[in-house]
């Protein structure tokens, strides 16, 4: 919408300030443009500060979609290093679409209420797609035990995780969760080269943490 905006203001205001030109300074009428202009530069900026993907940074390489990200070189590790079958606890949800792998459960997003194309995915889940809810609520409850600093899995946590697969890693997406999950038994299994993001794998085998 703020690009859009931004566009139909250039378009409605080029002639008017191209006949201010003729008249003025090219100064003023520099000020006049970088006016309508901030509002666009000071959404890249933040989203830029916050490491967060500018949208429309994204191409297709082949069969595969790939981002401008810095975080790119997480989602070609996962494509090339795990198999198909392997499952991925992350608190955002592009590794299906741009990882090309499957995620245990949509976590977080209540963070994304205020982030435009995200509904709730929850709602979607059970209403629309048939999940069950105990499901939902199970997975979820997982996820967020792992993430917890003062949380851990449980034997029958780690059971359920070992009946769905033998792979199943658990994305860091800064440097403290990375922290949490190494105290609690997980293996680094990659290390993004800007730092920020990790991928740990769940050793199903050994015995749980205990508080």
């Amino acid at each position: 919408f703020l690009l859009l905006s931004s566009t139909t203001l250039a378009i409605l205001g080029g002639p008017s300030l191209g006949w201010l030109q003729t008249r003025w300074r090219r100064l003023p009428v520099f000020i006049v443009i970088m006016v309508f202009l901030l509002p666009t530069i000071r959404l890249v900026w933040l989203r830029s500060s916050r490491g967060e993907s500018i949208p429309g940074t994204y191409f297709e390489e082949g069969s595969v979609l790939k981002t401008g990200a810095r975080d790119q070189d997480l989602y070609d590790w996962i494509r090339n290093q795990t198999s198909l079958d392997a499952i991925f606890i992350d608190t955002e949800l592009t590794i299906p679409v741009l990882g090309q792998r499957q995620i245990l459960v949509p976590f977080g997003a209540t963070d994304r209420k205020g982030r435009k194309g995200y509904g709730n995915i929850r709602l979607i889940l059970i209403s629309q797609s048939g999940y069950d809810r105990e499901l939902i609520e199970r997975r979820e409850k997982i996820v967020e035990n792992l993430y917890a600093r003062d949380k851990h899995l449980d034997t029958e946590d780690l059971k359920y995780l070992s009946e769905l697969g033998d792979e199943i890693y658990v994305v860091s997406r800064n440097p403290a969760t990375g922290r949490i999950l190494t105290q609690k038994g997980c293996t680094p299994a990659y290390q993004s080269s800007n730092g920020r993001s990790a991928i740990y794998r769940i050793p199903l085998e050994i015995s749980p943490s205990q508080p």
